[in-house]
């Protein structure tokens, strides 16, 4: 049988294919980068809106508990707010007695105790809530003071002794001198707190804008963000009646309005113009321990 010879490509038919691999090779990278883009936007989307749902979820559970009746609220402006934030919630399990030295010596329960923190350090921030007059709320009111010293101690419960903590706490009586002690009973409620800023702030980082978190005097960190700008976070403060208010004690309702982008440009769908996307969340808080209003004479 005579043998097939292999046939040769002309050099039309070579240049044909060439062209028909480079057209299907560019129709697979547009595909390939279309996605590329399209994947890189959806992340930095949910980046975002990451960014809206922290806001919802930090800030009204940190504002939500505040009294401003009892200045809970030390500072505020529309781009920032210092607050008075509670970390510890404990329960006296005996009735306080002064020391020769003017402190009070009151024993709280180890369980419960709620916050952040199950234990306390001397130096700690505290409110001890001062019940009074039990048919009346006028003559309610919470005592700011500071923990000297701390120790194990045990509650005197009628079955058993149960574990609890001994503080010393120094508080700065009023002008009239130190209240009636027996108008704080067992089970009044003590809590730990720390003073705690919102600000929003430039970071030097990375030069973008973030809502900062400053506990006590430390140093600021970032919490939310990116922002906008430098109004990627407006507070506003209302009072009972629904009314803006710039008191701080009369504060009854924030208005929390967060505007964050994304941490980089993306390419708008259709073009090849790179920018920032952006969206924006409100949230109003109601305080929930403001005093209530007088019922009556």
């Amino acid at each position: 049988m005579p043998r097939l010879k292999p046939r040769g490509f002309s050099l039309v038919e070579l240049l044909l294919a060439l062209t028909l691999l480079a057209v299907v090779a560019a129709g697979l990278w547009q595909a390939l980068d279309a996605t590329r883009r399209s994947y890189s936007r959806e992340a930095e989307r949910v980046e975002l809106e990451r960014t809206l749902r922290a806001s919802a979820a930090i800030l009204p559970a940190e504002l939500r508990e505040l009294d401003a009746g009892d200045s809970d609220i030390t500072a505020m402006a529309t781009t920032s707010i210092r607050i008075r934030a509670t970390r510890q919630l404990a329960f006296l399990c005996t009735v306080p007695h002064r020391q020769d030295d003017g402190a009070l010596a009151v024993t709280v329960r180890q369980r419960p105790l709620l916050g952040l923190r199950q234990s306390f350090s001397a130096g700690d921030s505290a409110l001890l809530f001062f019940e009074g007059d039990p048919a009346t709320r006028e003559d309610d009111r919470w005592w700011r003071g500071r923990i000297r010293a701390v120790s194990d101690d045990a509650c005197p419960d009628a079955d058993q002794p149960r574990p609890g903590y001994r503080l010393t706490v120094e508080l700065p009586w009023s002008s009239d001198g130190p209240p009636d002690l027996r108008a704080v009973t067992r089970g009044a409620p003590l809590r730990g707190f720390e003073s705690v800023a919102y600000a929003v702030y430039r970071s030097p980082a990375d030069t973008q804008w973030y809502l900062g978190q400053q506990v006590q005097d430390e140093t600021v960190q970032p919490l939310i963000g990116p922002l906008i700008g430098p109004a990627g976070v407006a507070f506003a403060f209302f009072d009972s009646t629904g009314a803006p208010t710039s008191s701080t004690v009369r504060v009854a309702q924030i208005e929390i309005r967060v505007r964050g982008r994304t941490a980089r440009p993306v390419r708008a769908p259709g073009t090849h113009r790179l920018e920032y996307e952006s969206d924006s969340l409100v949230t109003r808080v109601a305080l929930r321990n403001n005093p209530r209003p007088s019922e009556g004479p």
